[in-house]
């Protein structure tokens, strides 16, 4: 059986989705916090972009927005290439490029 969008990022995040809007589905308090390998600890907050892509706060102190493969866009914040590195390794290692299809 088919898994619900909502089943399958709560596969992935253990936190609750919610979904609003009529033929939209926008899920919200979707956020990771993990460690890349090298010590560093990262939370990062995903939502959808209204014009496309994904945008991700990462430790609150950086906005980017997320378009697939290794298109990551710096918006505001502190730019460190440390950071866009760990944002692209946590999306592609945890799959959610297969989730946001429909927002990339």
């Amino acid at each position: 059986m088919k898994k619900t969008p909502q089943e399958r990022i709560m596969e992935r995040t253990n936190h609750p989705i919610m979904f609003e809007g009529g033929n939209e589905q926008i899920w919200c308090n979707s956020n990771i916090t993990f460690e890349n390998g090298d010590g560093t600890r990262y939370t990062c907050h995903f939502m959808p972009a209204k014009y496309g892509g994904v945008y991700v706060v990462c430790n609150e102190s950086s906005l980017w927005r997320y378009h697939g493969g290794d298109d990551l866009k710096f918006l505001c914040g502190n730019n460190n290439d440390w950071t866009r590195f760990a944002i692209i390794q946590i999306i592609t290692v945890r799959g959610f490029e297969d989730l946001w299809s429909e927002y990339l």
